[in-house]
Protein backbone atom coordinates (compact mmCIF):
# COMPACT_ATOMS: atom_id res chain seq x y z
CA UNK A 1 0.00 0.00 0.00
CA UNK A 2 1.29 3.60 -0.90
CA UNK A 3 -0.47 5.21 2.49
CA UNK A 4 0.24 3.36 6.13
CA UNK A 5 -1.53 4.43 9.05
CA UNK A 6 -3.06 8.02 9.49
CA UNK A 7 -2.66 8.72 5.36
CA UNK A 8 1.51 8.73 5.79
CA UNK A 9 3.06 7.23 2.35
CA UNK A 10 4.82 3.73 3.38
CA UNK A 11 8.43 3.40 3.84
CA UNK A 12 8.19 0.77 1.53
CA UNK A 13 6.81 3.34 -1.56
CA UNK A 14 9.26 5.80 -0.38
CA UNK A 15 12.28 3.49 -0.52
CA UNK A 16 10.95 2.19 -4.10
CA UNK A 17 11.00 5.95 -4.90
CA UNK A 18 13.94 6.62 -4.60
CA UNK A 19 15.87 3.45 -5.13
CA UNK A 20 14.53 4.40 -8.96
CA UNK A 21 16.79 7.17 -8.88
CA UNK A 22 19.92 7.04 -10.59
CA UNK A 23 21.75 9.51 -7.70
CA UNK A 24 23.67 7.78 -4.89
CA UNK A 25 21.08 9.22 -2.55
CA UNK A 26 21.26 8.66 1.58
CA UNK A 27 19.15 10.35 4.41
CA UNK A 28 21.14 11.62 7.16
CA UNK A 29 19.36 12.98 11.00
CA UNK A 30 20.28 15.50 13.19
CA UNK A 31 23.42 13.76 14.39
CA UNK A 32 25.29 13.02 11.03
CA UNK A 33 24.17 9.05 11.02
CA UNK A 34 23.10 7.47 7.87
CA UNK A 35 18.96 6.06 8.15
CA UNK A 36 18.62 5.22 4.33
CA UNK A 37 20.12 5.25 1.49
CA UNK A 38 18.85 3.84 -2.42
CA UNK A 39 19.69 1.07 -4.74
CA UNK A 40 22.52 3.38 -6.60
CA UNK A 41 24.40 4.11 -3.02
CA UNK A 42 24.09 0.45 -2.57
CA UNK A 43 25.48 -0.86 -5.87
CA UNK A 44 28.50 2.20 -5.71
CA UNK A 45 29.64 0.26 -2.67
CA UNK A 46 29.46 -3.16 -3.81
CA UNK A 47 31.53 -1.79 -6.89
CA UNK A 48 34.02 -0.32 -4.71
CA UNK A 49 34.55 -3.05 -2.48
CA UNK A 50 32.20 -2.10 0.44
CA UNK A 51 30.03 -5.32 1.88
CA UNK A 52 27.41 -2.71 3.52
CA UNK A 53 24.89 -0.27 2.72
CA UNK A 54 26.47 1.83 4.82
CA UNK A 55 23.39 2.85 7.32
CA UNK A 56 24.55 3.06 10.81
CA UNK A 57 27.90 4.87 9.84
CA UNK A 58 28.21 8.31 10.96
CA UNK A 59 28.40 10.49 7.90
CA UNK A 60 29.36 13.56 9.69
CA UNK A 61 32.49 12.16 11.42
CA UNK A 62 33.72 10.81 8.34
CA UNK A 63 33.43 13.96 6.87
CA UNK A 64 34.75 15.45 9.80
CA UNK A 65 38.18 13.02 9.65
CA UNK A 66 38.85 13.62 6.13
CA UNK A 67 38.22 17.31 6.00
CA UNK A 68 42.09 17.74 8.04
CA UNK A 69 43.59 16.49 5.06
CA UNK A 70 41.58 17.39 2.07
CA UNK A 71 39.69 20.76 0.90
CA UNK A 72 36.75 19.32 -0.25
CA UNK A 73 36.00 17.38 2.75
CA UNK A 74 36.08 20.83 4.52
CA UNK A 75 33.74 22.41 2.09
CA UNK A 76 31.53 19.15 2.62
CA UNK A 77 31.71 19.62 5.98
CA UNK A 78 31.35 23.36 6.30
CA UNK A 79 27.36 22.74 3.89
CA UNK A 80 26.41 19.59 6.25
CA UNK A 81 27.07 22.01 9.39
CA UNK A 82 25.40 24.52 8.08
CA UNK A 83 22.63 22.68 6.81
CA UNK A 84 22.18 21.09 10.74
CA UNK A 85 22.25 24.71 11.75
CA UNK A 86 18.81 25.06 9.38
CA UNK A 87 19.98 26.48 6.79
CA UNK A 88 17.67 24.94 3.99
CA UNK A 89 19.50 26.88 0.70
CA UNK A 90 20.55 23.81 -1.49
CA UNK A 91 24.13 23.08 -2.09
CA UNK A 92 26.58 21.16 -3.84
CA UNK A 93 30.38 20.77 -3.88
CA UNK A 94 32.60 19.08 -6.43
CA UNK A 95 35.15 16.26 -5.53
CA UNK A 96 37.18 13.63 -7.14
CA UNK A 97 36.64 10.09 -6.45
CA UNK A 98 39.28 8.27 -8.57
CA UNK A 99 39.20 4.16 -8.63
CA UNK A 100 42.25 2.24 -9.57
CA UNK A 101 41.60 1.97 -13.19
CA UNK A 102 39.98 5.65 -13.97
CA UNK A 103 39.12 8.96 -12.72
CA UNK A 104 36.12 10.10 -11.78
CA UNK A 105 34.08 12.69 -10.38
CA UNK A 106 31.03 13.38 -8.40
CA UNK A 107 28.60 16.56 -7.26
CA UNK A 108 27.38 15.62 -3.75
CA UNK A 109 24.46 17.74 -3.41
CA UNK A 110 23.20 18.89 0.17
CA UNK A 111 19.78 19.65 0.97
CA UNK A 112 18.36 19.88 4.54
CA UNK A 113 14.79 19.80 5.80
CA UNK A 114 12.38 19.44 9.23
CA UNK A 115 10.05 16.89 10.14
CA UNK A 116 8.24 16.55 13.27
CA UNK A 117 11.13 18.92 15.12
CA UNK A 118 13.47 17.33 13.80
CA UNK A 119 16.53 17.96 11.53
CA UNK A 120 17.70 15.80 8.11
CA UNK A 121 20.12 16.12 5.45
CA UNK A 122 19.15 14.74 2.18
CA UNK A 123 22.48 13.75 0.40
CA UNK A 124 22.77 13.01 -3.47
CA UNK A 125 26.13 11.86 -5.21
CA UNK A 126 26.03 12.79 -8.91
CA UNK A 127 28.86 11.59 -11.07
CA UNK A 128 30.19 14.16 -13.10
CA UNK A 129 32.70 12.71 -14.60
CA UNK A 130 32.31 13.12 -18.52
CA UNK A 131 31.39 16.83 -17.52
CA UNK A 132 34.40 17.00 -15.81
CA UNK A 133 37.02 15.80 -18.44
CA UNK A 134 35.14 17.73 -20.83
CA UNK A 135 35.50 20.90 -19.23
CA UNK A 136 39.01 19.98 -18.20
CA UNK A 137 39.68 19.24 -22.60
CA UNK A 138 38.11 22.87 -23.31
CA UNK A 139 40.17 24.23 -20.45
CA UNK A 140 43.19 22.76 -22.06
CA UNK A 141 42.01 23.94 -25.28
CA UNK A 142 41.49 27.78 -24.35
CA UNK A 143 44.58 27.99 -22.42
CA UNK A 144 46.85 26.60 -25.81
CA UNK A 145 44.74 29.21 -27.77
CA UNK A 146 45.33 31.67 -25.20
CA UNK A 147 49.35 30.79 -25.24
CA UNK A 148 48.99 30.99 -29.34
CA UNK A 149 47.19 34.25 -29.20
CA UNK A 150 49.56 36.49 -27.02
CA UNK A 151 52.71 34.94 -28.24
CA UNK A 152 52.32 34.46 -32.08
CA UNK A 153 54.27 36.65 -34.10
CA UNK A 154 51.60 38.17 -36.35
CA UNK A 155 49.36 41.03 -34.97
CA UNK A 156 45.65 39.19 -34.15
CA UNK A 157 42.43 41.81 -32.90
CA UNK A 158 38.84 40.54 -32.38
CA UNK A 159 36.93 43.30 -33.07
CA UNK A 160 32.77 43.89 -32.57
CA UNK A 161 30.89 46.26 -34.16
CA UNK A 162 29.23 49.52 -32.91
CA UNK A 163 25.43 50.52 -34.48
CA UNK A 164 23.51 53.84 -34.40
CA UNK A 165 20.24 53.91 -32.84
CA UNK A 166 18.63 52.29 -36.11
CA UNK A 167 20.75 49.04 -35.78
CA UNK A 168 23.10 50.16 -38.90
CA UNK A 169 26.92 49.54 -38.37
CA UNK A 170 28.47 53.42 -37.51
CA UNK A 171 31.79 52.14 -36.42
CA UNK A 172 34.15 49.34 -34.62
CA UNK A 173 35.76 48.62 -31.04
CA UNK A 174 38.27 46.19 -30.23
CA UNK A 175 37.70 43.64 -27.88
CA UNK A 176 40.35 41.38 -27.95
CA UNK A 177 44.44 41.81 -28.97
CA UNK A 178 47.21 39.90 -28.59
CA UNK A 179 50.96 41.55 -27.86
CA UNK A 180 52.06 41.80 -31.36
CA UNK A 181 49.49 44.46 -31.76
CA UNK A 182 51.40 46.98 -29.50
CA UNK A 183 54.61 45.55 -30.88
CA UNK A 184 53.49 46.82 -34.34
CA UNK A 185 50.87 49.75 -34.22
CA UNK A 186 52.84 51.19 -30.76
CA UNK A 187 49.18 51.03 -29.37
CA UNK A 188 48.79 50.45 -25.70
CA UNK A 189 46.48 47.54 -25.59
CA UNK A 190 44.47 48.24 -22.35
CA UNK A 191 43.92 51.36 -23.50
CA UNK A 192 42.73 50.37 -26.93
CA UNK A 193 39.84 47.98 -26.29
CA UNK A 194 36.68 49.48 -26.04
CA UNK A 195 37.53 52.62 -27.45
CA UNK A 196 35.42 53.36 -30.80
CA UNK A 197 37.96 52.64 -33.40
CA UNK A 198 36.92 56.35 -35.26
CA UNK A 199 38.74 58.06 -31.76
CA UNK A 200 41.38 55.51 -31.35
CA UNK A 201 42.93 56.04 -35.15
CA UNK A 202 41.37 59.87 -35.34
CA UNK A 203 39.56 59.24 -38.23
CA UNK A 204 36.08 58.78 -39.29
CA UNK A 205 34.96 56.79 -40.85
CA UNK A 206 37.75 54.55 -39.38
CA UNK A 207 40.30 52.33 -41.60
CA UNK A 208 39.45 49.88 -44.07
CA UNK A 209 35.98 50.06 -42.61
CA UNK A 210 34.23 49.79 -46.27
CA UNK A 211 36.86 46.46 -46.89
CA UNK A 212 36.02 44.84 -42.84
CA UNK A 213 31.80 45.68 -43.40
CA UNK A 214 32.07 44.06 -46.85
CA UNK A 215 33.98 40.83 -45.29
CA UNK A 216 31.15 40.48 -42.31
CA UNK A 217 28.30 40.96 -44.95
CA UNK A 218 29.62 38.94 -47.36
CA UNK A 219 30.59 36.52 -44.76
CA UNK A 220 34.49 36.10 -46.84
CA UNK A 221 37.41 36.56 -45.61
CA UNK A 222 39.72 39.19 -47.54
CA UNK A 223 43.87 39.45 -47.67
CA UNK A 224 45.37 43.28 -49.19
CA UNK A 225 48.52 44.79 -47.98
CA UNK A 226 48.17 48.54 -47.66
CA UNK A 227 50.94 51.79 -46.33
CA UNK A 228 48.89 53.53 -43.53
CA UNK A 229 50.62 56.85 -43.72
CA UNK A 230 49.29 58.27 -39.76
CA UNK A 231 52.32 55.30 -38.83
CA UNK A 232 54.04 55.24 -41.68
CA UNK A 233 54.30 51.56 -42.33
CA UNK A 234 53.05 48.87 -44.68
CA UNK A 235 50.91 46.03 -43.33
CA UNK A 236 49.20 42.85 -44.77
CA UNK A 237 46.25 42.03 -42.94
CA UNK A 238 43.63 39.40 -43.61
CA UNK A 239 40.30 40.03 -42.52
CA UNK A 240 38.16 37.16 -41.16
CA UNK A 241 34.44 37.36 -40.13
CA UNK A 242 34.22 36.23 -36.31
CA UNK A 243 30.62 36.24 -35.09
CA UNK A 244 28.87 39.92 -34.79
CA UNK A 245 32.37 41.28 -35.72
CA UNK A 246 35.41 40.20 -37.40
CA UNK A 247 39.06 39.67 -36.71
CA UNK A 248 42.36 40.79 -38.09
CA UNK A 249 45.56 39.04 -38.51
CA UNK A 250 48.38 41.18 -39.80
CA UNK A 251 52.00 41.77 -40.62
CA UNK A 252 54.17 44.93 -40.03
CA UNK A 253 56.07 44.26 -43.76
CA UNK A 254 57.64 47.79 -43.56
CA UNK A 255 61.22 46.06 -43.95
CA UNK A 256 59.93 43.43 -46.11
CA UNK A 257 58.83 46.35 -48.65
CA UNK A 258 61.85 48.44 -48.12
CA UNK A 259 63.67 45.82 -49.20
CA UNK A 260 62.01 44.91 -52.12
CA UNK A 261 62.18 48.79 -53.02
CA UNK A 262 66.29 48.55 -52.66
CA UNK A 263 65.95 45.51 -55.11
CA UNK A 264 63.77 46.99 -57.47
CA UNK A 265 65.87 49.65 -57.59
CA UNK A 266 68.99 47.68 -58.00
CA UNK A 267 67.67 46.31 -60.49
CA UNK A 268 67.17 49.13 -62.28
CA UNK A 269 70.35 50.34 -62.43
CA UNK A 270 71.62 47.01 -63.82
CA UNK A 271 69.12 46.90 -66.31
CA UNK A 272 70.53 50.96 -67.31
CA UNK A 273 74.12 49.41 -66.96
CA UNK A 274 73.55 46.48 -69.52
CA UNK A 275 71.46 48.63 -71.53
CA UNK A 276 74.67 51.16 -71.91
CA UNK A 277 76.97 48.12 -72.25
CA UNK A 278 74.53 47.03 -75.10
CA UNK A 279 74.56 50.74 -76.66
CA UNK A 280 78.28 50.80 -76.68
CA UNK A 281 79.04 47.51 -77.83
CA UNK A 282 76.54 48.39 -81.01
CA UNK A 283 78.65 51.52 -81.54
CA UNK A 284 82.00 49.21 -81.01
CA UNK A 285 80.59 46.91 -83.67
CA UNK A 286 79.70 50.44 -85.95
CA UNK A 287 83.01 51.63 -85.25
CA UNK A 288 85.03 48.24 -86.54
CA UNK A 289 82.77 47.84 -89.32
CA UNK A 290 83.36 51.65 -90.37
CA UNK A 291 87.17 50.91 -90.06
CA UNK A 292 87.41 47.88 -92.28
CA UNK A 293 85.04 49.92 -94.80
CA UNK A 294 87.89 52.57 -95.20
CA UNK A 295 90.64 50.00 -95.54
CA UNK A 296 88.93 48.60 -97.84
CA UNK A 297 88.77 51.37 -100.58
CA UNK A 298 93.07 51.01 -100.42
CA UNK A 299 92.53 47.73 -101.66
CA UNK A 300 91.31 46.05 -105.26
CA UNK A 301 89.65 42.70 -105.99
CA UNK A 302 90.05 39.77 -103.55
CA UNK A 303 91.13 41.84 -101.04
CA UNK A 304 88.65 44.33 -100.72
CA UNK A 305 85.92 41.39 -101.52
CA UNK A 306 87.29 39.95 -98.02
CA UNK A 307 87.06 43.02 -96.16
CA UNK A 308 83.66 43.71 -97.35
CA UNK A 309 82.38 40.47 -96.44
CA UNK A 310 84.33 41.23 -92.50
CA UNK A 311 82.49 44.10 -92.56
CA UNK A 312 78.86 42.95 -93.27
CA UNK A 313 79.07 40.32 -90.89
CA UNK A 314 80.26 42.97 -88.18
CA UNK A 315 76.83 44.68 -88.87
CA UNK A 316 74.98 41.65 -88.16
CA UNK A 317 76.27 40.97 -85.27
CA UNK A 318 76.21 44.45 -84.33
CA UNK A 319 72.44 43.93 -84.72
CA UNK A 320 72.09 41.46 -82.23
CA UNK A 321 73.14 44.11 -79.70
CA UNK A 322 70.86 46.98 -81.05
CA UNK A 323 67.61 44.47 -80.68
CA UNK A 324 68.64 43.97 -77.13
CA UNK A 325 69.38 47.73 -76.65
CA UNK A 326 65.86 48.31 -77.71
CA UNK A 327 64.60 45.38 -75.96
CA UNK A 328 65.97 46.84 -72.90
CA UNK A 329 68.21 43.54 -72.29
CA UNK A 330 67.87 40.28 -72.17
CA UNK A 331 68.90 36.60 -73.36
CA UNK A 332 66.91 35.81 -75.77
CA UNK A 333 66.13 37.41 -79.03
CA UNK A 334 63.12 36.54 -81.95
CA UNK A 335 65.07 35.39 -84.85
CA UNK A 336 62.20 36.74 -87.32
CA UNK A 337 62.97 40.28 -85.47
CA UNK A 338 66.33 39.63 -86.12
CA UNK A 339 66.53 38.54 -90.10
CA UNK A 340 63.88 41.91 -90.71
CA UNK A 341 66.56 44.16 -89.10
CA UNK A 342 69.37 42.22 -91.23
CA UNK A 343 67.09 42.41 -94.47
CA UNK A 344 66.91 46.31 -93.97
CA UNK A 345 70.06 47.10 -93.01
CA UNK A 346 71.28 45.59 -96.72
CA UNK A 347 68.14 47.20 -97.99
CA UNK A 348 69.86 50.62 -96.95
CA UNK A 349 73.16 49.94 -97.30
CA UNK A 350 72.84 48.57 -100.85
CA UNK A 351 70.03 50.53 -101.83
CA UNK A 352 70.86 51.42 -105.66
CA UNK A 353 70.38 47.58 -106.19
CA UNK A 354 67.56 46.33 -103.86
CA UNK A 355 65.51 49.22 -105.33
CA UNK A 356 65.23 46.59 -108.19
CA UNK A 357 64.50 43.74 -105.96
CA UNK A 358 60.99 42.31 -104.61
CA UNK A 359 61.49 41.25 -101.26
CA UNK A 360 59.03 38.78 -99.91
CA UNK A 361 59.54 37.65 -96.03
CA UNK A 362 57.23 35.17 -94.42
CA UNK A 363 58.80 34.99 -90.85
CA UNK A 364 56.95 33.62 -87.87
CA UNK A 365 58.17 33.98 -84.22
CA UNK A 366 60.58 32.18 -82.44
CA UNK A 367 63.49 32.48 -79.78
CA UNK A 368 66.73 31.67 -79.21
CA UNK A 369 69.73 32.30 -77.10
CA UNK A 370 71.62 35.97 -78.29
CA UNK A 371 74.51 33.10 -79.08
CA UNK A 372 72.40 31.19 -81.56
CA UNK A 373 70.69 33.88 -83.41
CA UNK A 374 73.78 35.45 -84.15
CA UNK A 375 74.80 32.38 -86.10
CA UNK A 376 71.63 32.51 -87.66
CA UNK A 377 72.50 36.09 -88.47
CA UNK A 378 76.26 35.41 -89.77
CA UNK A 379 74.77 33.23 -91.85
CA UNK A 380 71.80 35.22 -93.46
CA UNK A 381 74.46 37.56 -94.36
CA UNK A 382 76.70 34.83 -95.98
CA UNK A 383 73.40 34.37 -98.34
CA UNK A 384 72.70 38.09 -98.79
CA UNK A 385 76.30 39.11 -99.96
CA UNK A 386 75.99 36.31 -102.59
CA UNK A 387 72.83 37.36 -103.62
CA UNK A 388 74.13 41.13 -104.34
CA UNK A 389 76.76 39.71 -106.49
CA UNK A 390 75.21 37.12 -108.33
CA UNK A 391 71.76 37.55 -108.61
CA UNK A 392 70.67 41.20 -108.19
CA UNK A 393 73.81 43.36 -110.08
CA UNK A 394 73.78 45.15 -113.14
CA UNK A 395 70.73 47.09 -112.42
CA UNK A 396 68.53 44.01 -113.65
CA UNK A 397 65.51 43.26 -111.63
CA UNK A 398 64.79 40.23 -109.73
CA UNK A 399 62.80 38.85 -106.68
CA UNK A 400 64.30 37.51 -102.87
CA UNK A 401 61.87 35.20 -100.58
CA UNK A 402 62.76 34.54 -96.92
CA UNK A 403 60.77 32.29 -94.62
CA UNK A 404 61.53 30.94 -90.84
CA UNK A 405 59.29 28.75 -89.29
CA UNK A 406 59.46 25.39 -86.65
CA UNK A 407 58.75 21.89 -88.42
CA UNK A 408 58.57 18.94 -85.84
CA UNK A 409 61.24 21.08 -83.34
CA UNK A 410 63.55 21.81 -86.51
CA UNK A 411 63.59 25.38 -87.17
CA UNK A 412 63.63 25.61 -90.77
CA UNK A 413 64.78 29.24 -92.81
CA UNK A 414 64.78 29.03 -96.60
CA UNK A 415 66.52 31.52 -98.58
CA UNK A 416 65.16 31.81 -102.33
CA UNK A 417 66.30 34.37 -105.11
CA UNK A 418 64.85 34.48 -108.42
CA UNK A 419 68.51 35.15 -110.18
CA UNK A 420 67.93 38.36 -112.98
CA UNK A 421 64.83 36.58 -114.12
CA UNK A 422 61.65 37.40 -113.19
CA UNK A 423 59.93 33.93 -113.03
CA UNK A 424 62.63 31.48 -112.87
CA UNK A 425 63.09 28.87 -110.23
CA UNK A 426 65.91 26.71 -108.82
CA UNK A 427 65.70 23.70 -110.09
CA UNK A 428 69.14 21.35 -109.04
CA UNK A 429 70.48 20.62 -105.83
CA UNK A 430 74.14 20.75 -105.22
CA UNK A 431 76.82 19.89 -102.96
CA UNK A 432 77.01 22.34 -100.10
CA UNK A 433 81.05 22.54 -99.88
CA UNK A 434 83.32 25.09 -101.58
CA UNK A 435 86.68 26.31 -100.56
CA UNK A 436 85.51 30.17 -100.49
CA UNK A 437 85.44 32.12 -97.52
CA UNK A 438 81.71 32.81 -97.23
CA UNK A 439 80.78 29.42 -97.76
CA UNK A 440 83.41 28.17 -95.16
CA UNK A 441 81.78 30.19 -92.91
CA UNK A 442 78.44 28.88 -93.64
CA UNK A 443 79.39 25.62 -92.72
CA UNK A 444 80.82 26.45 -89.73
CA UNK A 445 77.14 28.13 -88.82
CA UNK A 446 75.66 25.29 -89.73
CA UNK A 447 78.03 22.95 -87.33
CA UNK A 448 77.73 24.99 -84.40
CA UNK A 449 73.60 24.69 -85.21
CA UNK A 450 73.81 20.71 -85.73
CA UNK A 451 71.46 21.37 -88.48
CA UNK A 452 71.87 20.62 -92.01
CA UNK A 453 71.93 23.02 -95.12
CA UNK A 454 70.67 22.41 -99.05
CA UNK A 455 71.51 24.30 -101.47
CA UNK A 456 69.40 24.34 -105.29
CA UNK A 457 70.74 26.12 -107.87
CA UNK A 458 69.22 26.83 -111.51
CA UNK A 459 68.90 30.69 -112.58
CA UNK A 460 68.18 31.53 -109.49
CA UNK A 461 69.29 29.72 -105.52
CA UNK A 462 67.21 28.18 -103.07
CA UNK A 463 69.15 27.45 -99.92
CA UNK A 464 67.49 25.80 -96.75
CA UNK A 465 68.77 25.96 -92.97
CA UNK A 466 67.48 23.27 -90.89
CA UNK A 467 68.66 23.06 -87.20
CA UNK A 468 67.28 22.18 -83.92
CA UNK A 469 64.71 24.98 -81.92
CA UNK A 470 66.26 22.94 -78.15
CA UNK A 471 70.47 23.23 -78.52
CA UNK A 472 71.76 19.88 -78.04
CA UNK A 473 74.04 20.34 -75.30
CA UNK A 474 69.94 20.63 -73.70
CA UNK A 475 70.79 24.66 -72.59
CA UNK A 476 68.06 26.74 -72.15
CA UNK A 477 67.60 29.15 -75.02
Amino acid sequence: MVLGEGGKVSLSFLQGMIDALPFHIAVVDSEGVICLVNEAWRAFARENGLFTDEIGVNYLEVTRRAAGVDETARQVLQSLERVLQGDDRPTFVEYPCHSPTERRYFHVHIKGFTHEGKRWILLAHENVTAEVLNREREEAMYRRFQDLFVHMREGMVLHEWIRDAKGEIVDYRIVAANNAFTNYTDLDVEKSIGMPASHLYGMFPPPYFEVYKRVYEKHQPETFETYYDPMNRYFWISAIPWGDGFATLFLDITPLKKQQQELENTLAKKHFLLRELQHRAKNTFSSIAGLIGLVALDHTDEVREILLHLKEQVLAMSKVYEILYHKGGGQVLDVSEYIQSIVDGFSKSFLQVFNDVKITLDLHPIFLSAQRANLVGLWLTEVLTNALKYAFGQERKGWLSLSLCEKEDMIELVCLDGGREEDEQPRMKVEAGSSGFGSQIMLMVVEELHGTQEIWEGDGIKIVLRFPHVAEDKEEV
